[in-house]
């Protein structure tokens, strides 16, 4: 092997200090001289031949809705890098969140062999049984969903309602007290909304949730933006506006409601506070700073590698479910 002739080290010490899963064989100094001859030579290791060794194809599954305004595709990147240096290819398919397409996939993953999955699920797709019957024919699988699976799979739960509870708080803290929600559909966050309304002893209406009025080609979701969010509001409140407190489901919804209403002579955040969600990352440079919530991508893909790694080195073990909160990032346009 020309990179062990290069470094003047034994094949099988260069084999360990290439093989990302024999680390403690091989010293950190050795591996660092290994892995710099490597480059330098232009090696690539051979993942068939390694796969016919060990029985693995050292790729990874990874079926998730690539759909915006939130940065999915930049989650779905940092969780391929994780992989990739873990010596893992990561094979990525948009679920489009819808139930044929995600069957397909993950019968095409089983069919690639993949050494584990990870698949993001909403509540609905979640209580899928032909899904969830698919999903046991494969080894090593994490699911995301935003509540607790109940199926014996590794699951990690990313919470949207706490942070929208969080949200209703400091709008209350503050003396707030006639709040709306305008968002597209999601129970989730709908739900935790008026109960936390109702915890503090103010008054839901049928005007404190109001859904956004879209009609847009789901091929350019680009257009799911400002426009529709305030049109919703103009047609919603034909006079005064009836509200002090605001939260829009994404961050350019909340950008463009709250240019709508400085036209309207309101002011943010003394007349009326507004959050929006995602942080995006124009959020903190708006004027107001637009106060949103962290979908926290770098904790998700770190949870997510460290459990499926997990399950992969100890497959025996129990299922895993961790939680993670998004997180309410307060700025000035909340007041």
């Amino acid at each position: 092997m020309d990179v062990a002739r290069d470094c003047g080290l034994s094949k099988s010490t260069v084999a360990y200090a290439l093989n990302s899963s024999a680390e403690g064989k091989v010293s950190s100094s050795k591996r660092e001289l290994v892995k710099k001859s490597a480059f330098k030579l232009g090696y690539r290791p051979n993942i068939m031949a390694q796969s016919l060794r060990n029985g693995k194809t050292n790729s990874i599954g990874l079926l998730w809705s690539l759909g915006g305004p939130h940065d999915s595709l930049g989650l779905v990147r940092n969780i391929s890098i994780r992989l990739m240096r873990k010596g893992y290819a990561c094979h990525v398919a948009d679920s489009l969140s819808d139930p044929k397409i995600i069957k397909q996939c993950i019968v095409d993953f089983r069919s690639r062999n993949v050494d584990g999955l990870i698949v993001q699920l909403n509540e609905e797709l979640a209580d899928n049984k032909e899904i969830l019957n698919l999903l046991h024919e494969i080894s090593n699988v994490v699911v995301v969903t935003p509540e607790a699976l109940e199926d014996k799979f590794d699951n990690l739960i990313l919470d949207r309602a706490q942070s929208i509870r969080d949200i209703v708080d400091y709008f209350v803290a503050s003396g707030r007290k006639r709040m709306v929600f305008l968002t597209t559909t999601d129970n989730a966050r709908e739900r935790a909304f008026i109960e936390q309304i109702k915890s503090h002893g103010l008054t839901c209406s049928e005007d404190s949730i109001i859904h956004v009025e879209k009609d847009y080609d789901e091929t350019n979701p680009s257009l799911l933006r400002g426009d529709f969010f305030v049109d919703t509001l103009k047609n919603k409140f034909t006079g005064k506006v009836l509200f002090d407190a605001l939260i829009c489901n994404t961050d350019e919804g909340a950008a463009a409601v709250i240019s709508y209403l400085d036209k309207l002579g309101y002011r943010i955040p003394e007349d009326i506070a507004v959050s929006g969600y995602n942080n995006s990352e124009m959020a903190a440079y708006l004027r107001p700073p637009l106060a949103s919530v962290d979908r926290r991508n770098q904790d998700v893909a770190e949870k997510l590698t460290e459990i499926l790694f997990h399950r992969i080195n100890t497959p025996a073990s129990a299922p895993q479910q961790a939680l993670l909160n998004m997180k309410f990032i307060h700025r000035k346009s909340a007041g």
